[in-house]
């Protein structure tokens, strides 16, 4: 009798590309015939014959045509000859199914990297292959490839996004940056890697692996991790504070000038200069939430009895600092 399952369903079952309830239909079929044990072990033979050609030149159109055609043939011939070896034809198909399967392998290993940027003032909502959800800070970029692979999920950040990641225990999510790695399995979470400021990873759920060339260390939720002097560290906070930009708010707590200064500039694609560097040192707390920039900057010269200057997107901040 014709097995009443696909050959191609059981190339990706090989493949590890098939899904919980395609496996469970293989297993349903193993468990109908004591033969169809006999077929699947065929089918691995082939599959594992397939495999050892890692060079070969795949032609994916003209292989699906030979399976075709092949299975055709066989229908009309098991119609005359009652005693033909299906296993022995069972498995020659699969060959070519393996050969195909692997050419669909090699490809997904150089699928093509997409490449998704914010300029300043700007931000961005990506749809993952996977389903998982990337939201991109103002002047920052992610590169992906268009499919991911079999083994993990691998995404490269510069800048700042907040991750809410699809879960699936068998392909971990990685994210990389120029010093850290962040590896996970299904969290959310935000990662600050902006080229001139030392990397920060804060867990809003689940948690997380982040690891340099040198250490490692586990976050849950509401637990951040960092570099200092090249060196990881972490620490409790509140994830929140770390996730509102991402909802228009601007939150300052304790942070020196510079840093503000820094914030504002990718916030409103603006250039900001202090005619006095000993503004720097100045320490700012407050939040604003989708306010304009000139209210900020009234707030500001409140807080610190400065000065400014608007010059198109030039802004020359004024005063002795504190």
């Amino acid at each position: 009798m014709y097995p009443k399952i696909s050959e191609e369903l059981i190339a990706k079952y090989f493949a590890k590309e098939a899904t919980e309830q395609e496996s469970y239909q293989i297993q349903l079929w193993l468990e109908a015939d004591s033969q169809n044990q006999q077929l699947l072990e065929e089918f691995q033979s082939a599959w594992n014959t397939s495999r050892t050609q890692p060079n070969a030149s795949f032609d994916k159109e003209s292989v699906y045509q030979k399976i075709n055609h092949a299975i055709n043939d066989e229908k009309k011939r098991a119609q005359q000859i009652n005693t033909r070896n299906y296993l022995r034809f069972a498995a020659s198909i699969l060959l070519f199914i393996g050969l195909a399967s692997t050419w669909l392998l090699l490809s997904n290993q150089k699928a093509e990297m997409l490449t998704k940027s914010t300029e300043y003032g700007q931000k961005m909502k990506i749809s993952l292959p996977d389903g998982s959800i990337v939201q991109l800070n103002s002047g920052s970029s992610m590169e992906y490839p268009e499919k991911f692979d079999h083994d993990n999920r691998t995404v490269q950040l510069t800048g700042e996004a907040f991750f809410e990641v699809k879960k699936n225990p068998k392909k971990p999510f990685i994210v990389e940056t120029e010093h850290v790695q962040t590896k996970v399995l299904g969290t959310s979470f935000n990662i600050n890697a902006y080229v001139a400021n030392e990397p920060t990873i804060t867990v809003a759920s689940g948690s997380v692996l982040v690891r340099t060339d040198k250490q490692s260390v586990i976050l849950e939720k509401n637990q951040k991790a960092f570099l200092v002097d090249q060196e990881l560290k972490s620490e409790n906070v509140l994830a929140q504070n770390a996730i509102l930009w991402k909802d228009g708010i601007l939150n300052f707590k304790d942070t020196p000038m510079k840093a503000v200064k820094s914030s504002l500039e990718k916030w409103y694609n603006v250039a900001i200069n202090f005619e006095d560097e000993a503004i720097e040192k100045c320490v700012f707390t407050g939040q604003f939430k989708n306010e304009k920039l000139m209210i900020v900057l009234e707030v500001l010269k409140e807080t610190f009895g400065i000065t400014y200057e608007v010059k198109s997107k030039l802004i020359i901040i004024k005063g002795k600092g504190c």
